[in-house]
């Protein structure tokens, strides 16, 4: 028998089938408390028991010991599963399947308070929702340990940025501190290209950098630099220099340009030179060189001649120390500052020696005047003296008067040189 269907004339085929549940074949009318049942007798059954019945009256088959009610029911184990006609299926402990489907199944409820049963699909579904969580879950769970792995790196970079900045902020108060001492070195000149000395006040340009050119062109071309002191102008100076220098030196080229231009009129027969491998050189404020290899360094000074030297200022020289020229057919100077030549010269020795003469005559002559003193008042005293100065002689004679009061001195004397030049004194002396 594979089914069961209850109610009816379907408890015809029940009793009819009762063959199928009994060992030995056997159908035996029992009576109950609820009234007449048939039994189907098994292997090892030999009268009406408790085993199995079909209701008489067509209520109902059970399977039961419990016979005191008859409904559309089958009941297994003492109630502990009760199969109803009408619409249920009735458990009291468990449902035992083993190697079974039960099929047929409406979708139960699902809800938190449901103890219906679910079938298949809708334990497919939640499978698919399980299986998509489960995958989920476990992306989600690499995902979160990836995060957490993000999240300790950023808390390390975090922590790392705020070190940093913390460093930085450092940094930039450092920095900001040493801008304002630049910019405060730089205003006062103490650092940079471009410095000043505190104490001599000085200012140099990159004197501690390398670099031989000092470019003042700017994005409009170039520049003027103003201000500029007068440079000095000597043969090793490296001062730079003004336009009113270069305006100067202007006008001396000018100048030059026009005694070169004077000269050139002349003729180069007009001025000539044995040797002409060493230029002249006029260095000197208003000097002039005239000669191979003449040297004027002397203010105002006039070298000429080859190799001449005129390193006095306001002098001319025709030669240098140890090369020295005389200068001749020089006419007789006339006024004070003329040059004289050597005839003049001569004639001045030649008064000069005549005065020397004299003036040594002279000397002999006074030395030779006597000079002696009486010895008592009343008396006189006459004398002769000779004398010599320095080659020259001169005689002379004297006579000296002391007064009776013994008061006065009257002295008189005459001298004369080989030359006939006389000389005569007189003296008078009173004594208290």
């Amino acid at each position: 028998m594979k089914k069961v269907v209850l109610g009816g004339a379907a408890l015809v085929s029940m009793v009819s089938a009762a063959s199928a549940f009994a060992g030995n074949g056997a159908v035996q009318t029992c009576s109950a408390d609820s009234g007449t049942y048939y039994k189907a007798l098994g292997t090892y059954e030999s009268a009406c028991g408790d085993m199995a019945g079909v209701n008489q009256a067509g209520g109902g088959v059970f399977v039961t010991g419990d016979t005191s009610t008859w409904q559309d029911v089958i009941a297994v184990g003492g109630g502990q599963v009760a199969i109803y006609a009408a619409d249920k299926i009735s458990m009291n402990q468990y449902l035992d399947m083993t190697g079974h489907k039960i099929s047929g199944v409406t979708n139960g409820e699902i809800s938190a308070t449901s103890t219906e049963a679910i079938n298949g699909s809708q334990l497919y579904e939640t499978n698919q929702k399980v299986e998509k969580n489960t995958a989920d879950i476990g992306k989600n769970t690499a995902d979160i340990a990836t995060l957490n792995t993000n999240v300790a790196q950023n808390t390390a970079d975090i922590a790392k940025n705020t070190s940093d900045i913390a460093t930085l902020n450092t940094n930039v108060a450092q920095n900001t501190s040493d801008i304002t001492n630049i910019n405060n070195q730089l205003a006062s000149g103490n650092i940079g290209l471009v410095k000043q000395d505190g104490s001599t006040r000085n200012i140099t340009v990159a004197k501690d950098n390398d670099g031989k050119v000092v470019d003042m062109t700017g994005t409009e071309g170039t520049r003027t630099v103003t201000g500029v002191s007068a440079g000095a102008l000597t043969a090793d100076s490296t001062d730079a220099v003004n336009g009113s220098q270069l305006y100067q030196t202007n006008l001396n080229v000018e100048s030059l340009s026009q005694q070169v231009a004077n000269f050139s009129s002349m003729g180069s027969s007009s001025l000539a030179s044995q040797n002409n491998d060493t230029p002249a050189v006029a260095s000197g404020a208003n000097s002039s060189a005239i000669g191979n290899g003449s040297k004027a360094t002397g203010k105002n000074s006039v070298a000429i001649g080859s190799g001449s030297v005129a390193d006095e200022d306001n002098t001319v020289s025709i030669g240098s120390v140890g090369n020295e020229r005389r200068v001749t057919n020089v006419a007789p100077g006339v006024k004070g500052t003329d040059a004289v030549n050597m005839n003049q010269l001569n004639a001045v020795q030649s008064s000069v020696n005549a005065v020397a003469r004299s003036a040594f005559a002279g000397v002999a002559s006074a030395m030779a005047m006597p000079n002696l003193t009486p010895s008592q008042p009343g008396k006189t005293v006459v004398a002769a003296g000779v004398a010599n100065y320095k080659g020259y002689t001169a005689v002379g004679v004297g006579g000296t008067y002391r007064s009776r009061n013994n008061h006065w001195l009257v002295n008189a004397a005459a001298s004369v040189t080989p030359s006939g030049d006389t000389g005569v004194r007189g003296q008078v002396g009173y004594e208290f």
